[in-house]
């Protein structure tokens, strides 16, 4: 005869196996769920198209507009169009120059653009200690120093 306590011993556990198993991935699952959006909101770039600069408007933010919103707790993002009226230049730094009490730091990486030529630079964009408020700002393209293209923007940081 077959034993049936140990049949039903067997499949009780298995049970208790697989309801263990499956609480310990879902916990996996949102601690990794958790890690990545906290990744993910270190860094928030500024969605908006970034139309092409002419030699009218030298320098395009994205949405065409030169107002930017930053966030107070997180680096932000933004691809800007430059244009370069001059001899063919490396843009190499970004400065900031804005109202009392600001205190931004814009990154961008060795771009080169040919005179007469338009490049898209990626801007890395932090506020530092910078205070919750809005700023009148110029933002300068430079090469060796040497001013390519600037423009005034206004800064909202949140």
């Amino acid at each position: 005869m077959i034993n049936k306590k140990g049949s039903l011993e067997l499949s009780v556990n298995a049970i208790v196996v697989l309801i263990i198993a499956l609480t310990i991935l879902g916990l996996v699952i949102a601690f990794a769920v958790t890690k990545f959006t906290e990744v993910s909101g270190k860094l928030q770039p500024v969605k908006a198209p970034t139309s092409t600069a002419t030699a009218e408007i030298p320098v395009q933010f994205p949405g065409g507009s030169n107002e930017i919103t930053l966030s107070k707790i997180a680096d932000s993002t933004m691809s800007v169009s430059v244009y370069n009226s001059d001899t063919a230049k490396t843009v190499d730094t970004v400065a900031v120059t804005c109202d009392i009490g600001a205190a931004f730091s814009f990154t961008v990486p060795s771009t080169t653009i040919n005179s007469g030529a338009t490049a898209s630079i990626p801007v890395l964009m932090k506020t530092g200690t910078t205070a919750v408020g809005e700023y009148a700002c110029t933002i300068d393209f430079k090469a060796s120093a040497a001013v390519v293209a600037s423009s005034p923007i206004f800064i909202t940081v949140k």
